[in-house]
């Protein structure tokens, strides 16, 4: 009779384990909805960097890939590696302390600017690839600036623009803060890497060389406050 008893307990302790178990399963599953973005399986570029015009800089999810495409990439996808389409992407520089605002003209016809939250929206495509060719000021040297999907958020990225100081264009200021960063044979500074590789500065002249010209041919842009 003890027999049985103990192993009639035991019987009662794993099945109330496995209760738990399917249990715990269940909230997670329902704290991750089929069709909402799950941040492992998102993809993103490591850093955005703002370009006056529409051409773009390359950046990839890790620096000096020669895969690196022009703008700022997200993919998002859910907890079963499907592509959510429609999802919107935020990119929120409030609150990040680089001091980094928007342009209120963007040239990108499907980006959103919301100045409140110096923020840019753009919405996936059915693939859940999400493209921005964005425009701002001053830069982020750390990865501190939040990217969202769904108000979920996917991770932190770097930013760096040639406008360094947010005045709405690229100027003799910022010409001045470049050759200093490319002339110096001592440090690298992240903020001036615009062709996303630490070991090239070409790549970085050219790029800063046009949205010097693309600035000085246009008008001076107005920033969120």
């Amino acid at each position: 009779m003890k027999l049985e008893s103990s192993s009639f307990r035991s019987v009662l302790a794993v099945s109330g384990l496995v209760a738990v178990a399917f249990f715990l399963a269940a909230r997670v599953a329902c704290a991750v909805p089929l069709g909402s973005p799950s941040p492992p399986n998102c993809t993103f570029d490591h850093v955005i960097i703002g370009s006056y015009d529409l051409t773009g800089a390359p950046s990839g999810t890790a620096p000096c890939l020669a895969t690196a495409t022009p703008g700022f990439d997200v993919w998002v996808r859910d907890v079963n590696n499907v592509p959510v389409a429609g999802a919107l992407v935020q990119i929120i520089f409030a609150g990040t302390g680089t001091s980094i605002r928007p342009y209120r003209n963007q040239l990108q016809a499907n980006v959103t600017v919301r100045c409140g939250n110096h923020e840019l929206d753009v919405t996936a495509d059915a693939n859940g690839h999400a493209l921005f060719i964005p425009r701002f000021g001053r830069y982020g040297e750390i990865p501190v600036v939040p990217v969202y999907a769904n108000g979920v958020l996917l991770g932190n990225i770097e930013a760096r623009s040639a406008d360094y100081n947010d005045d709405g264009t690229v100027n003799l200021t910022d010409l001045g803060i470049f050759s200093a960063d490319y002339l110096d044979p001592f440090a690298y500074h992240p903020r001036s890497d615009f062709d996303d590789c630490p070991n090239t500065k070409l790549g970085d002249f050219a790029f800063f060389a046009e949205q010097y010209l693309a600035s000085v041919s246009g008008p001076i842009e107005q920033v969120c406050p």
